[in-house]
């Protein structure tokens, strides 16, 4: 039921990604598009797709520039990063756009049609159609973000995707290449497709980030405090560990280490900061520090970087800590397992991956796995992973 729901909603975005564009494109006909001497890269979601697409970004940003020396490298990003991503002084130019009001629903396929959000996505589409690039590369593999990048002007555009069904036949006309790659596993995805737009082999991994003031002036309070960070939540809610696994794990570290507890995360995640210390008593509470909401993304390096060990579901605050040189613990779905983690090429802060194991189906690859759900809503594999599990790994660390 949850997956025919899944594809209703996304046939009803569609049918309105089209008619919108629709319209926008007549009303353009009358417009001027400026050429220019700018490629167009895109990575339209979250923290973790855009530290995993790192590597592939220089290495592609390096070739352009050989190709031509004058381009000028954009970047089409989410708005949440844009900062971020500015401060790396990787590209010419970023620019960004609200997910939510542009894709009218959000990640978890709730339609949000308001009239301010078609607005938005009016206002943004009728600036983009006023530049032409020389070439767009886009690495998303939403649906929904194709119908945006067909509205961009370009004389080359290039982009993938990693199956083959009767809505890529269409999409594949948005694009001069498009190709189709099989491969489940993000990184080696992307090596797939650096290959074929370059003709060249490359292994890419999870690169390393040398800030230069690397600092938690901002935060006094952890200066000087050995601490553990826990990242609560995920891009979906399935892919959580349950909160009070995650409570009880911290009364153990707390307990047995004698070290502080630091809960990480997005204002989108602070239900879950709010019900993990309702699980805390009163002198466990002494030693949580709830900073879920309240925090940069360049904070979250900072904090990530001076921390012990990070610990949380398959999302982007594993990805972080391998970016900062950190150690982590990564708890994974079973169906999860192999599309983000474990990294090909292994260092001292590859993430260790706890992953969880349906004692129904005894391979993920089974697709009835994603349709048993428990009743909180997570994958019922993810409550074969005990605080036992996580805590003998700390340990040994």
């Amino acid at each position: 039921m949850r997956l025919l729901t899944q594809k209703i909603i996304l046939l009803t975005k569609i049918f309105l990604y089209l008619f919108i564009d629709f319209f926008i494109s007549i009303a353009f006909l009358l417009k001027k598009t400026k050429n220019t001497n700018k490629i167009l890269l895109t990575r339209i979601d979250n923290l973790g797709d855009f530290i995993v697409s790192l590597e592939f970004i220089n290495e592609t940003i390096k070739e352009l520039k050989k190709e031509e020396k004058n381009i000028k490298i954009v970047f089409l990003c989410n708005d949440f990063l844009k900062n971020f991503i500015n401060s790396l002084n990787i590209f010419d130019e970023v620019i960004s756009v609200n997910l939510d009001k542009i894709f009218l629903s959000n990640d978890n396929f709730k339609i949000k049609i308001t009239l301010k959000n078609i607005i938005y996505r009016i206002k943004n589409i009728w600036k983009f159609k006023k530049i032409k690039f020389k070439k767009i590369i886009h690495l998303n593999n939403k649906y929904t973000s194709h119908f945006l990048i067909k509205n961009f002007y370009s004389d080359e555009k290039i982009s993938f995707f990693y199956s083959k069904n009767i809505l890529n036949l269409f999409l594949k006309k948005f694009y001069t290449q498009y190709f189709n790659i099989k491969e489940t596993n993000e990184i080696k995805k992307l090596n797939i497709f650096y290959n074929k737009i370059f003709d060249k082999k490359i292994d890419f991994s999870i690169p390393t980030l040398e800030l230069k003031n690397f600092n938690l002036n901002a935060f006094e309070f952890l200066k000087d405090k050995n601490y553990y960070c826990l990242g609560l939540g995920a891009s979906e809610k399935i892919k959580i560990w349950d909160i009070e696994n995650f409570a009880n794990l911290a009364k153990k570290i707390i307990f047995n280490k004698k070290v502080f507890i630091v809960l990480i995360g997005s204002k989108n995640e602070i239900f879950f900061g709010e019900k993990f210390m309702e699980y805390m008593d009163k002198n466990e509470k002494k030693f949580v520090f709830n900073l879920i909401g309240k925090t940069s993304i360049l904070d979250l390096l900072n904090i990530i970087k001076f921390s012990k060990i990070v610990i949380g579901n398959d999302s982007g605050y594993i990805h972080v800590a391998s970016l900062v040189k950190v150690k982590s613990i990564a708890i994974v779905p079973g169906i999860n397992f192999k599309s983000f983690l474990p990294y090909k090429i292994k260092n001292t802060f590859t993430p260790i991956c706890l992953v969880g194991q349906c004692e129904k189906y005894k391979t993920c690859k089974i697709t009835g796995c994603n349709k048993k759900l428990s009743k909180n809503k997570s994958y019922m594999c993810m409550k074969k992973i005990l605080v036992e599990d996580v805590f003998d790994i700390i340990k040994n660390l």
